[in-house]
């Protein structure tokens, strides 16, 4: 069998929709056969050269659709070796005829959630900025949120704006009410350094929120991680949320499809949609 299609099945079947599933803690349905003559034909057919190929392939693939999330992700060099095991390990498993396709998946998302947690950290444990703050403009940070210029009203808050506070900035200069919220920002009437996970959001308090691979993307990490920091990430957005006064909307980027999914529906609309054909933003209207 040629690379390219050893190289598809193994994405297609172990790192697509029920990939996606497990990770994101959805149910599955418990009928699952083990091996199958296909995965031990295609185990069985790649050679010494093409293990290795198979292996940098999808290890590349993974850096390709992480950095599309995250535009700012950079991976050191040990970061990049410790995919390549990920990868073999993700192979061993699939020529393995005592595990299902769910078990390997399984032991594949851990693997992976654990390689994001300590993403970033040399072999001492010390950790570096390989996720470097880029300035993105105005209009390409509402564009990304799904956001119309025209339609931005009242009082807003910009959770994580970053140093430069540029989205801010733009807004009150068109005379906006806008304020933003980051742990490296320099303070002023309209800027306040804070830990979001500490801030006090209040009720009933804005119209519009905003959140652009800031708040979200760490919910989601620790989401994924061993951690219980999650809770207090789960806790801030509910925060959030009531923090917005009816008819007001929390705009974000990536979505959080295991919280939105258990939002009362009686009191937020949820709608998503995709940015790409792997990303997808996330507006919620409280109508309550």
């Amino acid at each position: 069998m040629e690379l390219e299609k050893i190289f598809n099945y193994i994405i297609t079947n172990f790192e697509g929709i029920k990939f996606q599933n497990v990770l994101l803690n959805k149910k599955e349905n418990k009928n699952i056969e083990k091996i199958c003559e296909e995965r031990q034909k295609i185990i069985d057919g790649i050679s010494d050269k093409e293990y290795n190929k198979l292996i940098e392939m999808l290890s590349k693939n993974f850096m390709e659709q992480f950095i599309k999330g995250d535009s700012k992700a950079k991976f050191a060099k040990h970061d990049c070796e410790h995919l390549l095991t990920i990868y073999e390990s993700l192979i061993m498993d699939i020529s393995n005829e005592e595990l299902n396709d769910i078990d390997i998946i399984k032991a594949h998302v851990d693997r992976i959630k654990k390689f994001i947690t300590h993403m970033g950290e040399d072999n001492c444990g010390c950790e570096h900025n390989h996720h470097e703050i880029l300035s993105y403009s105005p209009a390409f940070i509402l564009d990304i949120l799904g956001a119309d210029e025209n339609s931005i009203k009242g009082k807003v808050l910009d959770i994580g704006c970053r140093k430069n506070a540029d989205l801010v900035k733009y807004l009150r200069s068109k005379n906006i009410d806008a304020y933003g919220i980051d742990i490296n920002v320099d303070e002023n009437e309209y800027l306040e350094n804070e830990d979001w996970l500490q801030k006090d959001f209040g009720d009933l308090e804005y119209d519009m929120i905003f959140s652009n691979i800031a708040f979200t993307k760490h919910f989601l990490l620790n989401h994924l991680s061993d951690g219980d920091e999650y809770i207090d990430y789960a806790n801030t957005y509910m925060k959030i949320l009531n923090s917005l006064k009816v008819g007001g909307t929390f705009h974000y980027a990536p979505a959080l499809d295991f919280i939105e999914e258990l939002l009362p529906e009686d009191k937020f609309f949820v709608m998503n949609e995709f940015i790409d054909d792997n990303n997808m933003r996330t507006v919620v209207k409280r109508i309550k």
